[in-house]
């Protein structure tokens, strides 16, 4: 099992026909840190029951979980928006689930869940696992936003990126025609003392030379 915080509480859960609850909710709950539990069934279960686990509130958390008889041969998965899902695990296997707080949250996160096992004892046979689990993803997970969050971002940045470029060469633009307006005004004034010399204007020429 994974380490976990203090505020987390006990680390192993025994299921019963009835349901049980339990929250973390707490400012604690922030910087990478998790909460890991065991859920097993309890001694009065047996064969055809069915141990269900359903998240009911994962905000910035997510959710690593494995089934197995024991922790060191259990399968599972990682589930980013794990809130509304439910986890159904055939007897005799045990849940082994690691809330942890999201890499991409900043504020700091809360989880809570539900556990119980469904009695179908004496063959009274209301629901069946074909696999050892079952999992019903929740509506969030089902959606996955990450991938539209990422290409918002990336069209985000390509947008500030072409109006960056366009301010660039909007200025550059207003710095060539201030060049060739000076040089044209340039051309212009050579052209006035070249005439003035050429005419032999002597008022224009003493002018010229007295700018200099």
């Amino acid at each position: 099992m994974c380490p976990k915080e203090i505020f987390c509480g006990q680390a192993l859960y025994v299921a019963q026909a009835e349901s049980q609850y339990l929250e973390i909710n707490t400012e604690l709950f922030n910087e990478r840190r998790m909460c890991s539990y065991e859920i097993r069934f309890s001694l009065d279960a047996g064969h055809l029951d069915i141990l269900n686990l359903q998240i009911t509130n994962a905000a910035s958390t997510q959710l690593a979980f494995a089934i197995g008889t024991k922790f060191e041969n259990a399968v599972g998965k990682i589930l980013n928006y794990p809130e509304g899902t439910i986890i159904k695990v055939r007897y005799p296997y045990r849940v082994f689930v690691t809330f942890m707080h999201a890499d991409w949250a900043v504020e700091a996160g809360n989880f809570a869940f539900k556990y119980w096992f469904l009695d179908q004892a004496d063959g009274r046979e209301t629901e069946f696992l074909a696999d050892i689990y079952e999992i019903q993803l929740g509506e969030y997970e089902q959606t996955n936003y990450m991938p539209y969050i990422i290409a918002l971002a990336a069209l985000l940045l390509l947008v500030i990126l072409i109006f960056g470029l366009w301010i660039y060469y909007m200025r550059q633009k207003k710095i060539n025609s201030e060049a060739m307006r000076d040089r044209k005004q340039g051309v212009a004034q050579w052209g006035t003392k070249s005439a003035a010399f050429a005419d032999g204007d002597e008022d224009a020429m003493n002018k010229i030379i007295s700018q200099r």
